[in-house]
């Protein structure tokens, strides 16, 4: 299977793993994928709505951009980050 998704002109190409992935234990600060966006809180409020496990709710990361990460259904960690006017 595969799929692509897009938002805001940008387009996510995703395809389904055919194995079972590897237990794994991750530090809190992995993430998977990053992706720059325009209105965080939108997009947050989007996702609460939607059900999406947020892990950490927006923030300014210590490296100064506002983000936040979710994870997905299969374990994967999406981080968002908006970058102040």
């Amino acid at each position: 299977m595969y799929a692509i998704v897009k938002r805001s002109g940008v387009w996510v190409h995703f395809q389904i793993r055919r194995e079972s992935l590897p237990k794994r234990v991750r530090a809190t600060f992995e993430r998977d994928v990053y992706l720059y966006v325009e209105d965080l809180d939108d997009l947050h409020a989007e996702l609460q709505k939607r059900g999406a496990l947020i892990i950490q709710p927006p923030h300014v990361a210590p490296h100064g951009i506002r983000e936040m990460v979710v994870e997905d259904i299969n374990g994967y960690r999406l981080a968002f980050g908006e970058i102040a006017p």
